[in-house]
């Protein structure tokens, strides 16, 4: 009976998890929240620079897509499968620091930030200021994590960081001004990525260190239907991963081929 108890209590753990108990041998399919919200990033390969992003809601026991697609940016280098919610994949590059490639995979979203006291979204809403920083050496133990060095025993000036108020820093530099956390290798692994967020763009062909960028009307209106308490998530997946992780991972079918005809620089 112990042993019955003990396999019926796995059972019920690997279904109401995000993810399957195994690894990329499992057909056991993501078993999603009530009202849950999604966003879909999709390249058109590992090394593109940009794609597109749509939004869904689950109800009802199936996806709504909300809106239409946008256009974005990612990574100068495109790609590379990061540390998310995802099993271990053994396929491809993974996100090293430094590679300027946007990490792939499952990841939740964490709070929005920018430079004024207010923004209009159900997220966690993190007032940025000058001594706000996101640490990116990874030999340090605050790597990978955005601190207010007069909370801490901090020197910028040993310590490899970027500043949040890039307007402070970087000549009136707004692409910080709005955006959220992607949360990608939670548990601040050395060397695996770090500092990765939604933010601004303000040029379509631009690209970023590892970030997602989108236009500032874009992002209001993403953070304006982001909501915390709807769990939202975040796929980040070149067209092929996407086909093929799709059903296994109980992704939405929708028509993403549109992916394959935009324009690479777009």
């Amino acid at each position: 009976m112990v042993f019955k108890h003990k396999i019926e209590l796995l059972l019920i753990t690997c279904s109401f998890a995000l993810l399957s108990c195994h690894g990329k041998s499992s057909n056991n399919i993501i078993h999603w929240k009530i009202n849950q919200q999604l966003i879909i990033v999709i390249a058109k390969g590992w090394n593109e620079h940009s794609g597109k992003l749509w939004k869904f809601e689950y109800s009802n026991n199936q996806w709504h897509q909300i809106g239409n697609y946008i256009e974005i940016s990612l990574g100068k280098n495109g790609l590379a499968w990061g540390r998310g919610l995802q099993p271990i994949q053994y396929d491809g590059n993974y996100k090293k620091e430094g590679d300027k490639r946007t990490p792939a995979g499952l990841f939740k979203i964490g709070y929005a930030f920018g430079y004024k006291n207010y923004a209009q979204t159900k997220l966690s809403f993190k007032v940025m200021n000058k001594n706000h920083y996101c640490v990116d050496d990874y030999s340090s133990p605050f790597y990978n994590q955005i601190i207010n060095r007069d909370d801490f025993n901090f020197d910028k000036t040993l310590n490899s960081t970027e500043p949040m108020r890039r307007d402070i820093y970087f000549k009136n530099d707004q692409l910080y001004k709005l955006g959220f956390i992607i949360i990608h290798n939670e548990e601040n692994k050395p060397a695996y990525g770090s500092c990765i967020f939604t933010h601004l763009r303000f040029k379509k062909n631009a690209t970023t260190s590892g970030c997602i960028a989108l236009d500032e009307q874009n992002m209001k209106n993403l953070l304006n239907w982001l909501d915390i308490h709807k769990h939202p998530i975040i796929v980040i997946l070149p067209l092929s991963s996407y086909q093929e992780k799709q059903q296994n991972w109980n992704l939405p079918t929708f028509h993403y081929e549109i992916i394959n005809i935009s324009n690479r620089n777009g």
